[in-house]
C-alpha cells in the first residue's frame, strides 16, 4: 500500500495548529506518515499539537515531530522534513492551512489512474471578506507547464501545497530548499521538479484550504503593496538560483527565468519608488545590467522612454532627496 508524507514545519502556530491537525488524524486514507517540524515555537504550538494527538491513538505510531535547536525558517523546516521522511509521494502542509478530510485519497486515486509523478488539486483561499477558489490551468503537455514555471507566474499557480509529490523527484536529483530564502522558495523548488517530472495531472476539485487570516505570515506582511526589504532579498535569491539552473539545463527556459527577473525587477523598482525607499530602490538598481541582452526588450521601453519614467517620478512625486542619486547611478549605466 502506496505511504504518503504529509509534512508540516511549525513556527508560533497555537491559534491554527488545531484545525490543521485534525484534519490531517481525520483523514479518509490510512497509510499516511506525518512529520511535524518545530522551528523553536515560542508559543504553545507544540502543546496543543500533543494533545490533539492523544485523540487519535491509531496515527499516534505514524507521527514523527522534529525538533530545530535554533529557529531556521521554512525553508530549513521543509528540508528537515524531507531527511525524516520515508514516504513514497509526500504533501506539503503549512500549519495554518487545513486539508479537506479525503484530500489524499483523492490526489492518489489521480495519481494511480494517470502514473503522474506530479497531481496538482485546487484550494480554497479564506479572507475576512470571502472565500474564493484558487485554480491551477491544465497544461497542454510538459513545454507548456515549463514555460508557465520558469516566467514565475505571479499569484498562487506556483505554490507546494495543494499538490501530491512524488517523493524520488527530490531524493534522485538532489532537490532542497536554499536555507535562509523563507520567501517565494516555492518558485524555485517547483521549477526543478516540473523540469524532471515526467507525468503530471490535474485534479479538477478544492483539496486544500489556505489560510490569508493569519496576520503573522510574511504574505500578509508584505500584501499592502509596499516594497519589502526582507521580502525581495529572498525573492531574488530563489529568482536567480532558479535562472542559474536553468542555465545549466535548458536555454529556452533559462531565456525565459531571465526575462522574467527583469519585470521583477522593474516592478521592484516601481514599489520602493512609490513608497519612497531609497535603499530599496539601490538595491533592485544594483541588480539590473542595462547592456544584458533582454533588457530593453523586456522592460518595453528605449533608453529615453526608461530616463522619463525614472524622472517622472522623481519629479512628480517629489521625491528628490531620496532618489536623485540613485536615479543618476542608474542612468550612467544606460549611457555606457
Amino acid at each position: 500500500m502506496i505511504r504518503v508524507g504529509i509534512l508540516v514545519p511549525i513556527y508560533n502556530v497555537g491559534k491554527y495548529i488545531e484545525r490543521c491537525a485534525r484534519s490531517l488524524f481525520e483523514q479518509t486514507y490510512s497509510n499516511i506518515e506525518y512529520v511535524f517540524v518545530n522551528d523553536c515555537s515560542t508559543d504553545n504550538s507544540i502543546a496543543i499539537l500533543e494533545n490533539i494527538l492523544r485523540e487519535y491513538p491509531n496515527r499516534t505510531p505514524h507521527v514523527k515531530i522534529v525538533h530545530h535547536k535554533s529557529n531556521r525558517g521554512s525553508a530549513a523546516s521543509r528540508n528537515s522534513g524531507l531527511d525524516n521522511s520515508k514516504a513514497d509521494f509526500l504533501m506539503f502542509v503549512d500549519a495554518d492551512d487545513w486539508l479537506e478530510k479525503n484530500a489524499t485519497e483523492l490526489l492518489l486515486q489521480k495519481q494511480q489512474e494517470t502514473d503522474a509523478d506530479i497531481v496538482y488539486g485546487n484550494a480554497l483561499m479564506h479572507t475576512a471578506s470571502e472565500i474564493s477558489e484558487l485554480q491551477e490551468c491544465e497544461y497542454r503537455d510538459k513545454r507548456d507547464m515549463m514555460l508557465c514555471y520558469s516566467r514565475f507566474t505571479p499569484g498562487y499557480t506556483m505554490v507546494i501545497w495543494r499538490r501530491l509529490i512524488r517523493k524520488s523527484l527530490f531524493s534522485e536529483n538532489n532537490i532542497r530548499w536554499i536555507e535562509g530564502l523563507n520567501y517565494a522558495e516555492d518558485k524555485y523548488i517547483l521549477s526543478q521538479l516540473a523540469y524532471y517530472s515526467e507525468r503530471f495531472c490535474k485534479l479538477n476539485k478544492p483539496i486544500y484550504h489556505y489560510n490569508r487570516l493569519n496576520e503573522n505570515s510574511l504574505v500578509a506582511a508584505i500584501a499592502n503593496n509596499q516594497f519589502n526589504l526582507n521580502a525581495f532579498k529572498q525573492e531574488i535569491g530563489n529568482i536567480q538560483a532558479t535562472e542559474d539552473f536553468f542555465s545549466q539545463k535548458n536555454n529556452e527556459y533559462f531565456c525565459e527565468s531571465a526575462k522574467a527577473k527583469l519585470l521583477y525587477l522593474k516592478r521592484q523598482m516601481d514599489l520602493a519608488l512609490a513608497s519612497s525607499s531609497k535603499e530599496g530602490f539601490e538595491i533592485a538598481a544594483k541588480y539590473i545590467n542595462a547592456t544584458d541582452p533582454f533588457f530593453w526588450s523586456t522592460i518595453g521601453w528605449n533608453r529615453g522612454k526608461f530616463h522619463r519614467k525614472l524622472y517622472g517620478n522623481y519629479f512628480y512625486m517629489k521625491y528628490s532627496p531620496l532618489i536623485k542619486r540613485p536615479v543618476k547611478r542608474i542612468y550612467s549605466l544606460i549611457k555606457k
